[in-house]
């Protein structure tokens, strides 16, 4: 008759365990080899946010055994014979969201499909409202050896005037479709020689304006305005003023 002491039992209980948890190992690592997905690689080099609708999707697949077939959302992708290893590169159009690629690949051995997910998340560029007041100065300085446009052979007369400019306008808006533009240009010179003063033209102009985008299915501009042009001095003997 044999009798266990107790550490001696405890050993045994040890040993046992160590055995049964190699034995475990071997054989989840014995079905990793022996599985034909196991043999097959697919991964995405291709970013998974793009930020511009048109591109490439890039992705690599390597195998333990020659490449048969590889599908991209069911179209045949190139393949070379004997390969183990390739990488492709396919255009794509992105619409605005998730976009799902299905990758197909089957070997000698087995296949296995993988999905992946491109997100195309494009730049949102913020659009500045203009404001509704702008306007334009200018100055000019004009130098001429005829002011008075006399015929060849009379004296001329030399002289320099400043030319002065202002633009102008305001724009009230609806709503996005429809605005009323107010605007105003008023241009007028000053000679230095102030005995030209009756060769000084004064124009003044003011419009109003309505737009429409979308007016029954058409754009619809419509405006009244008025354009004066005077002289400080008018010689009535002078056809030509």
């Amino acid at each position: 008759m044999f009798y266990f002491r107790p550490w001696t039992f405890a050993i045994l209980l040890f040993l046992f365990s160590i055995v049964f948890h190699s034995s475990i190992i071997a054989q989840t690592e014995e079905k990793k080899i022996n599985d034909p997905k196991e043999e097959i690689l697919i991964f995405r080099t291709s970013p998974g946010i793009e930020t511009e609708a048109e591109g490439f999707f890039r992705f690599q697949v390597s195998t333990f055994s020659p490449i048969l077939v590889v599908k991209v959302n069911g179209f045949a992708q190139m393949v070379n014979e004997g390969k183990d290893w390739a990488e492709y590169e396919m255009p794509f159009y992105l619409e605005e969201g998730k976009n799902l690629f299905k990758v197909f690949v089957q070997t000698k051995t087995g296949e296995k499909e993988r999905e992946f997910i491109v997100n195309f998340e494009p730049l949102k560029r913020e659009v500045k409202t203009p404001p509704p007041l702008n306007g334009v100065f200018m100055i000019g300085q004009t130098i001429s050896n005829n002011v008075l446009n006399v015929k060849d052979g009379d004296s001329k007369t030399n002289a320099t005037k400043y030319d002065f400019l202002l633009s102008i306008g305001y724009s009230l808006d609806f709503n996005e479709e429809s605005n009323v533009l107010l605007s105003a240009v008023i241009k007028f010179d000053h000679f230095q020689n102030r005995s030209l003063l009756a060769e000084e033209v004064l124009f003044r102009q003011f419009s109003t304006d309505y737009r429409h985008k979308n007016l029954f299915g058409i754009n619809f501009n419509a405006g009244i305005g008025q354009n004066v042009i005077s002289l400080k001095n008018v010689d009535g003997s002078n056809p030509y003023k």
